[in-house]
């Protein structure tokens, strides 16, 4: 039996005000919790957060997002744009893209020679958007495309998916976005997504859904447990 006093004590701030106990199981969760206990208060950290729609505002640069998916995507566009034929756009989109930071900094520097499309869970929250400060750049972006993941369509194929903090993280459903976003892919397409293998425990689940949409393990790589890089196969003619 886990003492839930001595978690509250254990995870308490030095120097600020104490937080509630169920404040402190949701960001605090400590590692030796049931699984399943670590993913209800996963979830339920999500779902407060979508329904303040404070996804929206995550506004990380787009040099901290490569850094954390250890993905190099301004390398990539580039790569791809010399070997785009007839001046072909290379098509990028960032699922969960919150404030689309990131994408209006690769659309200032490529332009026209890339399409940009961003998800969100929902519209800004003009007082959340006002309490954070933090500005929106949807405008920068060619596509901004609101609802669910899962659910929502969201047109064309893409040469690169990245998520940072997105569907695959506070979602319900992990493995189902990361398979979408496979779906999404073109043949050759490069998919770099941030999740939480360690925390959610869906290995089996992950491998079986890989194996089902013809992913090998020479077609994808682990970034530890919170990153998986899957390119896309070219299907070869018989």
């Amino acid at each position: 039996m886990i003492d839930r006093r001595a978690v509250k004590q254990m995870f308490r701030p030095l120097n600020k005000p104490e937080r509630t106990r169920k404040q402190v199981e949701t960001i605090n969760t400590p590692p030796d919790y049931p699984r399943a206990i670590r993913w209800r208060m996963k979830l339920s950290e999500s779902l407060q957060k979508d329904r303040k729609g404070s996804w929206n505002y995550f506004g990380a640069p787009l040099s901290t997002i490569e850094n954390q998916l250890n993905f190099r995507i301004r390398k990539e566009i580039k790569q791809r744009l010399t070997r785009a034929e007839n001046g072909k756009k290379v098509m990028v989109l960032d699922y969960g893209c919150g404030n689309a930071r990131a994408l209006s900094e690769l659309k200032a520097e490529f332009g026209g020679r890339i399409f940009t499309t961003g998800t969100i869970l929902k519209k800004p929250n003009p007082k959340e958007l006002e309490k954070t400060k933090t500005p929106l750049f949807h405008d920068a972006v060619d596509r901004i495309i609101e609802g669910d993941f899962l659910t929502t369509r969201v047109p064309g194929k893409y040469d690169l998916i990245f998520s940072h903090y997105g569907p695959a993280i506070h979602g319900q459903a992990p493995v189902s976005a990361i398979e979408k976003a496979i779906t999404m892919l073109k043949p050759g397409g490069v998919a770099a997504i941030h999740f939480l293998k360690s925390h959610l425990g869906f290995g089996e689940e992950l491998n079986a859904m890989l194996i089902q949409n013809g992913i090998s393990p020479k077609d994808y790589r682990l970034v530890g447990n919170e990153v998986i890089i899957i390119t896309k196969p070219v299907r070869k003619l018989p």
